[in-house]
């Protein structure tokens, strides 16, 4: 495994000691230099001693967690918030029997992880639109402080929400699924008032052995927007402030990728038995709540000065991007260092957003490989050219490490659902079918912008990872205003970052085509996650070798995007072609001595889209170049493909 001292050459601090230099330069101020070069000198970076770090994943035993996925979470004041989701297992391919409504869940959570008590409130009592979002699945969710923000949902809508079924929209049954136009903000602070008044109250009662009374969902902690643009699902959402030159900065919500999804799911397509309509999002809404003083006609009886305000939704301009056709994606901040600013010898940080495969590419039924960030300076929408996520692509458990000293980080995920997995013999193993894996993964981003992914010896614990959300510990130390880990402040040998909580279990990878609903449920799963100081981070074996994308033209088919990995524990070489129109396809590999020693041909073609396959490699224990010859519509592409093992 990798030792994260390797980031701390010497050239760091020779680049602290000339950002010292060109600031006392540019100033005349001697003393305030050398005042930074005594500081510099006197904070040696923590981390260029710390050992190399793993985690470590325990069971917390919480016998009344309900059994959860896909939902929405929350912390406040040490305490778990948890809304919306499934309480079956991975949704039924049959059209009346998928995202049924008995499994929905129709109560909110509050889950003190420290005396390990589970409280509910339902929310049969609130409006028809909040019941509606509140029993969705798949919400896009973001907390400010003491504030919940909910997007969007998919789900079955409350009987009583009859805006929902106004004409002229084509689904005017009552019993067909929606992706809700709601933004709700919920006041968990006034939330935890009531979760504690009735907590009280039902503890007299049980003092005296009378009946609990029902938890009742105050009304006042929810407040609620519709808006077109809210109906989203399987997206993420973001708080993100930007900064222009001159001007105060502007906080803004992003709602990033996701799609809406109306009608009854059906895998056979809208034509076939009950219809739908799906949009996908391709890329990010830009929206601030704004507040604006209320003005009545009417007279006030008091003198006193009041001053009632309102929160408006205001719209900005969309983020787009042909490639950006994904939901159940992970999105994470990705933080950059930005060259010296107001004088200081010290850069300060751009809050990036890092978007992470997600599904499904337009003409296959595959998962999207690259990754995209969304540059929060320039409002543009680029992929993160030469690399490609194996090990994860769908939405599930995860969270980040960031080094301010070296400007790197670290992105984990907790298992999921991935095209690729390591087996029991350690063998990367491709399965097109995308099964349920418990890979613990890492996605490693230099200060150089060279990324690299890895799986970690550790494996999840069934019925974690899908669907499963990671919690933060209130301990945990983070970089200011994101939800970035901070590496460098981490102490001691061992120290609790949050917990996995929820998710779905299955009897075998591979169970969505079995229609079998006893092989797939919701878990009541709580993990607690360590960050551990030992001598393993990185396994070198498993680390995911990628070599350099180059596009070239394909005549009359467009163009091809080719790469090759390796794999050198089971001798065998990765291919990963993308084709932009179905053709025929012809793959060599020669020797140093220009010997044909593999010559693969695909009759039929490769379909348009991405496809990726193994072909053996001969002596894969001795250094050796190969020349990799791909010929597709007239067109010849050569490779040099180098084994180091």
């Amino acid at each position: 495994m990798t030792n994260v001292t390797q980031y701390f050459p010497g050239r760091c601090y020779l680049c602290s000691i000339m950002r010292v230099l060109k600031f006392s330069l540019r100033t005349k101020n001697w003393c305030v230099g050398a005042m930074w070069f005594i500081f510099a000198l006197s904070t040696e970076p923590s981390l260029a001693q710390t050992q190399p770090f793993s985690l470590m994943i325990q069971r917390v035993d919480m016998p009344a967690l309900p059994s959860l996925h896909s939902f929405a979470a929350a912390q406040y004041q040490g305490k778990w918030y948890l809304f919306g989701g499934r309480r079956d297992g991975l949704h039924r391919r049959q059209p009346f029997r998928a995202f049924d409504s008995a499994h929905a869940n129709r109560y909110i959570w509050c889950v003190d992880p420290e005396s390990r008590t589970v409280d509910s409130m339902p929310i049969q009592n609130l409006n028809p639109s909040l019941q509606s979002q509140l029993a969705s699945t798949n919400m896009l969710f973001h907390q400010e402080e003491k504030f919940l923000f909910l997007v969007g949902g998919y789900g079955l809508p409350c009987r009583q929400d009859k805006a929902l079924f106004t004409p002229p929209s084509k689904y005017t049954d009552p019993e067909a699924h929606r992706t809700f136009p709601y933004l709700t903000k919920v006041d968990l602070a006034k939330l935890s008032s009531e979760f504690a008044k009735q907590s009280e109250l039902n503890s007299r009662k049980d003092q005296i052995k009378q009946k609990p009374f029902p938890l009742a969902t105050p009304s006042s902690a929810f407040e609620q927007w519709t808006d077109t643009q809210f109906a989203l699902t399987g997206g993420a959402m973001f708080y993100q402030v930007d900064y222009f030159p001159h001007r105060m900065p502007t906080g803004r919500f992003y709602l990033v990728g996701g799609h809406r999804f109306d009608g009854l799911y059906n895998p056979m397509g809208p034509q076939n038995g009950p219809g739908f309509e799906q949009e996908y999002h391709h890329g990010v809404h830009r929206f601030q709540l704004v507040q604006q003083t209320v003005t009545s006609r009417k007279k006030r009886k008091s003198r006193k000065k009041s001053t009632p305000t309102k929160e408006f939704v205001v719209w900005y301009s969309s983020l787009t991007d042909s490639q950006f056709r994904r939901r159940d994606v992970n999105v994470m901040q990705s933080l950059h260092h930005v060259d010296a600013a107001n004088d200081s010898p010290f850069p300060h940080l751009r809050q990036d957003l890092m978007v992470f495969s997600g599904v499904f590419q337009e003409r296959a039924n595959i998962p999207y490989t690259n990754l995209l960030e969304i540059n929060a300076d320039s409002n543009t929408i680029k992929p993160v050219p030469q690399f490609n996520q194996l090990l994860n692509q769908y939405h599930s458990a995860h969270t980040s490490f960031y080094s301010y000293k070296v400007d790197a980080q670290f992105f984990l995920f907790f298992g999921g659902i991935a095209q690729y997995y390591f087996n029991d013999s350690g063998l990367l193993t491709q399965d097109p079918d995308v099964p349920v894996v418990s890979t613990v993964s890492v996605i490693e981003r230099t200060a150089a912008n060279e990324y690299s992914e890895y799986a970690l010896p550790i494996q999840l614990p069934k019925g974690v990872g899908a669907g499963t959300e990671f919690i933060p510990a209130n301990t945990v130390p983070r970089m200011e205003g994101t939800e970035v880990i901070d590496l460098e402040s981490l102490q001691g040998d061992s120290q609790l970052l949050g917990h996995l909580v929820g998710g779905f279990s299955t009897t075998a990878p591979n169970v969505f085509f079995d229609n079998d609903a006893n092989e797939s449920k919701a878990e009541a799963h709580a993990y607690a996650v360590y960050w551990k100081r030992n001598n393993e981070f990185r396994d070198p074996a498993r680390k995911l070798s990628l070599k350099e994308a180059q596009w070239v033209e394909q005549g009359n088919n467009g163009r091809i995007h080719f790469q090759a990995f390796t794999n050198t524990e089971n001798g065998k070489v990765y291919f990963m072609i993308q084709m932009e129109q179905e053709g025929p396809c012809t793959l060599t590999l020669r020797d140093e001595s220009n010997k044909t020693i593999l010559r693969h041909e695909f009759p039929g073609g490769l379909p348009k889209g991405e496809s990726v396959f193994a072909l053996p490699l001969y002596d894969p224990n001795r250094a050796k170049t190969y020349q990799v010859v791909f010929e597709a519509g007239g067109v010849v592409l050569q490779e040099q493909l180098i084994i180091n093992p």
